[in-house]
């Protein structure tokens, strides 16, 4: 900056910018623009900046129409940068105050592009011209048929939701410049359109139409077509209107009608009814009928209710309907009335109730009992119900219970009981005993301990106290220790050790040791070793040993290979080998390499090359893309796509 001001002082004063004149009066703009504006300030020797983004913003806005005739372009240009969204809609709306009659040409030819190259790159997948036309239209008045052609191209991609509009990100955009533009004529046109749609004959469009409304501010009309939809021949399309309702500003307003969808003969309709009242709880007679449908005869409808209920668990007669649905024949409903019994604050009879549920038949019950359990762990009768629970039949519950107990280690009977855990007969109360004191790794002899578990003759609690020392491998005997588990003949000791020195990458024989294990005869163990060597990959050793391993024969160990890669830079090879992986015919291979695309591109400093995009693109078509369905590889390939797409050229 010190040099652009001195060449422009220099052309005033007629000497060279190097002339100390010069260098004298630059010095004194930038003292008093320091000093007395509150506009600059120096961020670095001799770098200065705004002081906030505000500034930046107003003055780039300034900066892009201080040319009406060059606007368009220079607006064009920036069109799609993250840096430049606020300036450009700030300077639409500049323009739009000098040149209200011109400022619809400008949208079509800035945003648009209408005589200025044509839709932006990827428009017909990406939609980003469409995208910013919405946000303008939140903030600037243009020309009718501008603006309904706009709403139109909104409307048709959200119910276009098997082609255009199939995205998840795309869609998530949408939604948000949708609710932008509510308070304009523009959120006006959307909702007679999407008003008109709940009254289509196809029954698709009266649901997507239903669903939409779920993302928009509700107006009086629309509040009154949506009422008319709970009585909506398709239950999908009640559920719907169901589910939009719940965002009406004053639920109390829709509150009998969400109690009569209660009564629907549907059962998914009578869910999302319980789900909507879920926001107006401090009604009486809402939590009459809610504590009346725990009797209902669907049992999803029941298991909802129940989870509704723990978020007014201090309402009269909650708490009571939820000790009586902990009993219920259903094990997905007692399993959510134990989730809203932790709410409780650890009441007597709540504590009672939840200790015996430890011994429900179903696990799916016992591990959310546990875990409601840990308002209340300061009780020594808990401590005592949770560690006799390690006994427990099934790993997940006694994982759930350790996990509970290791959130307590800061009570000294805790640890106390823990440690004699470790001396116990029964190798799963050693086992987790171990594994819930790895919070407590900062007392000399919890770690003395653990180090000497590390030597147990049982495989399964070696591993756990593995894991245990995580956090302590600052501690040189820690590492020694760990170091040698490596070479345990268990594989999955060799796995946990390898994944806690993850934690201790920077020390040079850590990363060698990991770097031997790659080779190791155990897929699960060279697995944890790429995991652990993810802390480590900017080590060019490291780097180099990850992208070897993508010919693995094993898909756990390849995705666990693309996982890493997310950890380092934009590199050709790195490239290289994730675009590759998404053509992988194992799935989770796919969409791991998807994933890591798609983060590595959003990082800050990270430069993708010129033809990702293009490769983007055909990568978006290839077999596989589509699932899994809840999660699928093309929508992290969409981010991606968005992020390194070109803005259009002019």
């Amino acid at each position: 900056m010190r040099a652009q001001l001195a060449n422009v002082k220099a052309g005033f004063m007629g000497k060279e910018p190097d002339d100390p004149d010069v260098q004298n009066a630059v010095s004194e703009f930038l003292t008093k623009i320091r000093q007395h504006t509150g506009l600059f300030v120096e961020r670095a020797p001799r770098r200065y900046g705004f002081m906030h983004l505000t500034f930046e913003e107003y003055f780039a806005a300034r900066w892009l129409v201080a040319k009406p005739r060059e606007a368009a372009k220079r607006i064009r240009n920036h069109l799609h940068r993250p840096r430049w969204e606020e300036p450009i809609l700030l300077a639409i709306g500049f323009y739009g105050m000098e040149f209200p009659d011109d400022v619809s040409d400008l949208v079509e030819q800035t945003i648009l592009g209408k005589d200025l190259g044509g839709p932006s790159p990827y428009e017909e997948i990406l939609h980003r011209d469409l995208l910013f036309a919405l946000r303008v239209l939140g903030d600037q008045d243009v020309s009718a048929p501008l603006r309904k052609r706009i709403v139109n191209g909104a409307y048709k991609l959200w119910m276009d939701e098997e082609g255009a509009g199939k995205y998840k990100p795309l869609r998530k955009r949408l939604e948000h410049n949708i609710q932008s533009i509510q308070a304009s004529e523009g959120g006006n046109d959307l909702n007679h359109l999407l008003r008109n749609a709940l009254r289509n004959g196809d029954e698709t469009t009266r649901a997507s139409a239903a669903s939409a409304f779920c993302s928009i501010t509700l107006s009086a009309d629309t509040v009154a077509e949506l009422l008319v939809a709970l009585r909506d021949r398709n239950a999908l399309t009640r559920a719907c209107a169901v589910h939009a309702l719940s965002n009406v500003s004053t639920p109390s307003i829709v509150a009998n009608a969400l109690l009569s969808a209660l009564r629907d003969n549907d059962g998914y309709v009578r869910t999302r009814a319980a789900e909507a009242l879920g926001n107006v709880t401090n009604h009486p007679e809402v939590i009459t009928a809610l504590v009346a449908t725990l009797f209902d005869e669907d049992d999803d409808v029941r298991s909802r209710v129940a989870s509704v209920l723990g978020n007014a668990i201090n309402q009269p007669n909650v708490v009571g309907a939820l000790l009586s649905a902990i009993q219920d024949r259903n094990e997905d409903v007692r399993a959510r009335a134990a989730e809203a019994l932790g709410n409780a604050k650890a009441q007597p009879e709540v504590n009672i109730a939840l200790l015996n549920a430890l011994h429900d038949e179903s696990e799916y019950v016992r591990v959310p009992v546990a875990n409601s359990l840990r308002n209340a762990v300061s009780h020594p009768e808990i401590i005592s119900g949770l560690v006799a629970t390690l006994r427990d039949q099934s790993e997940y519950v006694r994982a759930c219970a350790a996990d509970v107990l290791r959130d307590a280690t800061t009570q000294p009977e805790t640890v106390t009981t823990l440690l004699r855990g470790l001396d116990d007969e029964d190798e799963d109360v050693r086992a987790l005993s171990a594994y819930a004191l790895r919070n407590a790794v900062t007392q000399t002899e919890v770690v003395a301990d653990l180090l000497i578990t590390l030597r147990d003759k049982s495989a399964y609690v070696r591993a756990n106290a593995a894991g245990a020392l995580y956090n302590a491998t600052t501690q040189p005997q820690v590492v020694t220790a760990l170091l040698s588990a490596l070479h345990d003949k268990d594989k999955s000791v060799r796995a946990i050790a390898a994944d806690t020195l993850g934690n201790a990458t920077t020390i040079p024989e850590v990363v060698i040791a990991i770097l031997a294990t790659l080779r190791d005869e155990d897929s699960f163990v060279r697995a944890s070793a790429v995991e652990a060597l993810g802390n480590a990959i900017a080590q060019p050793q490291v780097l180099s040993a990850l992208l070897s391993m993508t010919g693995e024969i094993d898909a756990f160990v390849r995705a666990r290979v693309v996982e890493s890669l997310q950890n380092t830079t934009i590199q050709p090879q790195v490239v290289t080998v994730l675009l590759s992986a998404l053509g992988d015919k194992d799935e989770f291979v796919r969409n791991s390499s998807a994933k890591a695309i798609s983060y590595l591109v959003r990082q800050p400093g990270n430069i993708a090359p010129t033809n990702l995009a293009k490769q983007l693109v055909s990568s978006l078509n290839l077999p596989g893309m589509d699932t899994p369905s809840w999660n699928p590889p093309r929508d992290y390939l969409f981010d991606a796509l968005m992020a390194v797409a070109p803005g259009p050229k002019v």
